[in-house]
């Protein structure tokens, strides 16, 4: 390590990238034709998918829960996410990293990202109950109506 940095280091890129953004298979035989295609879609989705679950985790855990009952839940989804992650890929970035390594992030990815949209759900709650709200709050300012009203009426 101390003879070659700079190896070591270009080493540890690639596993990165093997394991966090190549879209390209690595360690196992080369696909051809149509499934060479289906492989990179697959994991470009799968990217994604892992990408968008981290942001969310590290948003989870790095915002303020503002007196939320359910904000220390939401820290703690997180964390285990995260932890999850790197459980999983610190082994691979100490050795050695193929594509395979990483797959099996694949359901974890997808359960985060449907927590959050859940929460998502939860936090705007029912688009009727949204309307509801709103066509409440147009009740409750007279003054703003009658304005409008008496310049109409004149």
């Amino acid at each position: 390590m101390r003879t070659h940095p700079q190896e070591i280091l270009a080493g540890d890129l690639r596993k990165f990238d093997v394991l966090f953004i190549s879209i390209h298979k690595y360690g196992s035989a080369e696909n051809t034709g149509p499934m060479r295609y289906m492989v990179t879609a697959s994991l470009a989705l799968f990217r994604i998918l892992l990408w968008i679950a981290i942001a969310g985790a590290t948003f989870w855990i790095l915002r303020p829960t503002r007196g939320r009952p359910d904000g220390n839940l939401l820290h703690l989804t997180g964390a285990i996410f995260i932890a999850v992650i790197a459980a999983c890929v610190l082994p691979y970035m100490l050795g050695f990293a193929y594509t395979r390594h990483v797959s099996i992030l694949i359901y974890p990815s997808v359960l985060m990202c449907c927590r959050m949209l859940a929460e998502q759900k939860l936090a705007l709650g029912n688009p009727r109950s949204c309307l509801r709200r709103l066509e409440l709050r147009r009740r409750a300012e007279p003054g703003r109506r009658r304005e409008g009203v008496e310049r109409g009426g004149a």
